[in-house]
């Protein structure tokens, strides 16, 4: 469940999209991540980049797999994380947050 995520936090050709709002990602985030809450996701596409995989994480999932879906629409390469980040919180290793 995790190998996916983990082979991408260090990946140079992967951007990491925390999808929580501001406050949440301040408190915990992976190493690498940058955090654009969903609700201004739509605002940003113009500026993401398109020689990157774009890897969505959120609280649930559902955002993440539904901004995948739209950006994929759009032509960028996308995964999102279906699960949500709190499960994430069993790998509680500074290498990774």
């Amino acid at each position: 469940m995790y190998d996916d995520i983990l082979q991408h936090i260090y990946n140079p050709q992967t951007l990491i999209i925390d999808l929580r709002d501001e406050f949440s990602f301040r408190q915990l985030h992976l190493k690498n991540a940058i955090n654009i809450p969903g609700d201004d996701l739509k605002s940003q596409i113009p500026y993401l980049p398109h020689d990157k995989l774009l890897y969505f994480i959120c609280d649930t999932g559902k955002t993440a797999k539904k901004m995948a879906e739209q950006c994929q629409q759009l032509g960028f390469q996308c995964q999102y994380f279906p699960h949500s980040f709190q499960s994430l919180l069993i790998l509680k290793n500074e290498q990774y947050f």
